[in-house]
């Protein structure tokens, strides 16, 4: 009896020797392929400067995220095609785009 389970001790332990060297590398495999298509720190922090300066442009009017400052809706209904047509001039009126 204690020898089974002296055994089974060994056998997790082995399992989890296994995992864990799995794991280390494929940490090990992701930290060479970010390195390798250059998507380290120093560019997380331009790549989060260029998403914030895109989101910081203020739309056109008339095009498709023309109304993203100022939805269509009153309330809980939303609106779509012509009749959203006056939110696009009150955006126009607020400077919500241009």
């Amino acid at each position: 009896m204690r020898r089974r389970l002296c055994r089974a001790r060994e056998v997790v332990r082995a399992k989890e020797a296994d995992e864990l060297e799995q794991l280390a590398s494929d940490e090990r495999r992701n930290a060479q392929s970010s390195a390798t298509f250059g998507l380290g720190k120093d560019n997380d922090r331009y790549a989060r400067f260029g998403a914030a300066f895109t989101e910081a442009k203020v739309p056109d009017c008339l095009r498709e995220d023309g109304l993203k400052r100022q939805p269509p809706r009153i309330l809980f209904f939303g609106f779509q095609g012509v009749l959203a047509f006056p939110f696009v001039a009150l955006a126009k009126i607020r400077g919500k785009c241009l």
